[in-house]
């Protein structure tokens, strides 16, 4: 977790210092900008909306919107905080539009699961896994939200207060509304995240 948070820090002065070059005209840091956090933003998109190309359509617009709001950025903010409350926004909007129940895309679908392939254990930690994701998607949009960015992405309390526009202890208070949803759905080997 520390490790994170140094290189949150180092992504922060960098973007920092790549949106300043790109107000001042050096439109090729723009690249520099999507590359370091690309990963990052398709992750997320792909772990709320659960299928890879509507992940890979709310990153590239995520940072399409990035590139239009650049040149007027005024650093009040940190850019990550930005990216993130944009990617989540557009997933929810876009699990709004469906109507439909999306987490995380249902692997045992695409694996081959034979018992050649696969111990025992293998196949029995897919499995609760698979449980987990299920569980997670069930739960109300506020604490999955905490959980995908809490548990998934390795965020402090802090930044995910910021990202999610709301005080430390609203994330300290949905992560245990979350943990303890989840502990009743869920055998405690399977739910033990902290």
């Amino acid at each position: 977790m520390e490790k994170q948070n140094l290189n949150m820090n180092r992504v922060d002065c960098a973007d920092d210092h790549d949106i300043r070059a790109v107000q001042q005209g050096d439109q090729q840091m723009f690249y520099s900008i999507v590359q370091r956090n690309q990963s990052q933003i398709f992750r997320l998109a792909y772990r709320f909306c659960g299928q890879q190309e509507d992940a890979q359509d709310i990153t590239q617009e995520v940072f399409y919107k990035a590139y239009k709001i650049i040149p007027h950025w005024k650093f009040k903010a940190k850019f990550f905080t930005w990216l993130y409350q944009t990617t989540l926004n557009m997933a929810r909007t876009l699990r709004r539009k469906r109507k439909k129940i999306f987490f995380v895309a249902d692997m045992t679908s695409r694996i081959d699961f034979t018992a050649q392939q696969q111990t025992i254990t293998d196949i029995e930690k897919r499995e609760r896994s698979t449980q987990l994701q299920r569980a997670i998607d069930r739960l109300p949009g506020r604490q999955r939200i905490v959980v995908l960015l809490r548990i998934y992405e390795g965020l402090k309390i802090n930044q995910t207060a910021e990202i999610m526009r709301c005080r430390p202890g609203t994330v300290k208070s949905l992560l245990n509304q979350a943990l303890k949803r989840l502990s009743q759905d869920m055998p405690r080997e399977v739910v033990d995240v902290r």
